[in-house]
Formats: structure tokens, sequence, C-alpha cells
């Protein structure tokens, strides 16, 4: 086996909601799958370039794809033998955990915009800064910038009134 991952790519939009007809639904399917087949041919790249550099004609590194999840030993041999023999490249850079609790709970939450569940909720995410917003219907949003930093767990309370 050469590769196994998992692609994730998460939109604000859900096809198949009311309204929508098979014009629309057909579009959103084939604009996720062309995200989510070249994420997985980057990866596929990544894998091979740092297994078998001499294809490449290159020195053995590891590129980061966002959003992909790689599983393999050899990746992983790959990464300790490029970080040790080179010190100034870095591996891939590490995602930060976002850990949002809310009173009261279950309620919406989205980064970015992006809805990613329930409160209380743990998620990893990119290093930077972000927006989070709490919803729960009978209560106004809760809104608040976050500064998530890679290897890290940033905990943000957020109480909604109404």
């Amino acid at each position: 086996m050469i590769w196994s991952g998992v692609v994730v790519e998460k939109t604000d939009r859900f096809a198949g909601t009311s309204g929508n007809s098979r014009k629309d639904v057909a579009e959103f399917l084939r604009s996720v799958l062309r995200v989510v087949s070249g994420k997985t041919s980057e990866s596929i790249l990544s894998v091979l370039m740092s297994t078998r550099p001499d294809l490449f004609n290159m020195v053995v590194g590891v590129k980061p794809v966002q959003g992909v999840t790689i599983y393999s030993n050899v990746v992983a041999s790959a990464v300790a033998a490029a970080t040790s023999s080179m010190p100034s490249q870095e591996a891939a850079v590490a995602n930060g955990k976002l850990a949002v609790s809310s009173t009261p709970a279950r309620a919406k939450v989205y980064v970015d915009g992006v809805y990613f569940g329930l409160t209380p909720l743990r998620a990893e995410i990119a290093p930077g800064v972000h927006e989070v917003s709490v919803k729960q219907d009978g209560y106004k949003t809760a809104l608040e910038k976050v500064s998530v930093r890679k290897a890290e767990t940033t905990e943000l309370e957020m109480k909604l009134h109404r």
C-alpha cells in the first residue's frame, strides 16, 4: 500500500436542503468532489515525493495538505529521516485544538462561518486567528475571535444571552 488517508472538506452549505434543484445538488457535489480529488492527488504526490525522492530528483520532505490526514508508517519514518538529516527543514505543520463550551449547552458552533458541531466541542484546526460564533434558537449569537497555536489547546467558554 502506497497511501491511505482521510480527506476532510468542510463547507457551510449542505446539498439537498429544501429549495435546491437537482442541478444545484449536482453542481454542489461536482465542486466538492473537485476539491477532494485535488487534495487526494496532492497528498499522494507528497507521499511519493517523500518515499521515492529519486523519482523526482529531490531531497526527502513532506508537503502538508490542509484537511488531509495521512495514515502511513512509511511517511512517518521519511519525515523523521528528513528532519534528523536536515535540521533546517520543518516537518509537517501541526494543527492546534479548539475546545468550545457554552451556557446553555448544545449550541451550534461555527468557525470562520463553517459549522463544526454542537457544544461542548473539541476540534482540530489550523493555527491562526479564527472567528468563532455560537448560536442557539431563542438566544443572541455569541461571537469571539481566538488565536489557535499549533500543538496547543485553546479553550473558549461562551455565554449566550436572550
